[in-house]
């Protein structure tokens, strides 16, 4: 899926799409998940985050919690009114200063090599037309030594608690090969679930580090998880 016709399927959305986030504002807004993300990336005093596909800033406003005055929370969300409501969110939070909301996709970050200390994405891998491309983006802007963790809610697992929901809307959509499907998100966007093992290997050969793949709990539900490291200068 080219760039175009990535946000095509974010813009699009309109206010049907405002609808169903409104309906299910509160899973957006806070959420253990994130919570939980946010601690195992672990952000420092000081350290620039980014956040890709942030959404409306359930990790996000926990992060700038933790960077300090002097870091930053790189909010990169591709959806309109995603942004717009983190934007008013950012005015009205005590750490708003330290927040950066900007426009982008996973494929093409808009921001500056090197500058990231950490990143993560939340149920965000499945949206990724191109892992291929995502990863080498963020080889390229996270700074050396800077961690990445990726995590996918496994609504797969019969023992998610949202699993029947996402099963019915996951029903006609199945096909062969292994552990991938097609299946309709929260969004009503069709996605593929994402072969940890296979992403893991693609951030190794986008020179990545210390990677590693696992299903595991997170935050008590059943999660696909990558984390990984870029390598240090010299």
């Amino acid at each position: 899926m080219k760039d175009h016709e990535h946000r095509v399927d974010h813009d699009g959305a309109g206010w049907k799409a405002a609808f169903r986030y409104g309906r299910r504002a509160r899973r957006f807004w806070s959420s253990e998940v994130n919570r939980a993300v946010v601690e195992l990336a672990a952000p420092r005093e000081g350290e620039i985050a980014l956040d890709v596909g942030a959404g409306m800033g359930a990790a996000v406003f926990i992060a700038a919690g933790l960077v300090g005055a002097e870091g930053r929370v790189l909010a990169v969300e591709p959806t309109p009114f995603m942004r717009r409501v983190l934007a008013v969110r950012r005015r009205t939070n005590r750490y708003g200063r330290r927040i950066e909301v900007l426009d982008g996709i996973a494929e093409r970050l808009p921001v500056s090599a090197g500058r990231v200390d950490v990143a993560w994405a939340v149920n965000v891998m499945h949206h990724i037309s191109d892992l291929d491309a995502a990863m080498a983006e963020l080889r390229r802007v996270v700074a050396p030594g800077g961690r990445v963790v990726m995590v996918d809610e496994d609504f797969d697992d019969p023992t998610h608690p949202r699993y029947e929901e996402m099963t019915g809307r996951h029903r006609g959509h199945r096909h062969h090969g292994g552990d991938h499907h097609h299946g309709a998100d929260e969004h009503g966007q069709h996605h593929l679930m994402v072969d940890v093992a296979a992403l893991a290997e693609t951030m190794t050969a986008c020179d990545f580090e210390a990677v590693a793949a696992s299903n595991q709990p997170i935050a008590g539900v059943p999660a696909r998880v990558v984390t990984a490291l870029a390598p240090r200068a010299g």
